[in-house]
């Protein structure tokens, strides 16, 4: 079984998240999400996203339209590398250009604690109308 996982606040879904989650829904056979929670989610912006149920919530309805939930697990990440840290079961994380660097400290804290490293698969932004990659803050100041 090929363990998939990526990252994110997933504030306001939109057409980049989508692509970033149907890459990783197809690289592999099970799928974690780490979502990240009210505290870590606000702690870095200049606006309040919506609430970890809300964007759970969101999630959940996305997925079911695509996949089963059956093989996809959804945890709260509270720090910067989540569950793929520790545990060596996981195979492959999925990324945007943004967070690239994020997944590349991590497998090196996997080498150093002699865990194998994660396949980076890296998923290109999605760019609105305007050239612009489109992002939830856009989208929220947008209206």
């Amino acid at each position: 079984m090929i363990k998939v996982c990526v990252g994110g606040t997933f504030d306001i879904l939109h057409t980049g998240h989508h692509h970033l989650l149907q890459k990783a829904l197809d690289s592999g056979d099970h799928l974690t999400i780490g979502l990240t929670t009210d505290e870590y989610a606000n702690q870095k912006r200049n606006r309040v996203v919506n609430s970890f149920q809300i964007r759970r919530k969101n999630l959940e309805i996305w997925l079911e339209k695509h996949i089963s939930l059956e093989n996809i697990n959804i945890v709260p990440l509270s720090e910067e590398w989540g569950p793929p840290a520790l545990s060596s079961s996981f195979h492959i994380i999925v990324v945007t250009p943004d967070s690239e660097s994020i997944a590349i400290k991590l497998n090196q804290h996997r080498k150093d604690l002699d865990m194998p490293e994660l396949k980076i698969i890296v998923v290109p932004l999605v760019l609105d109308s305007d050239g612009i990659p489109i992002s939830s803050t856009r989208l929220h100041f947008k209206g």
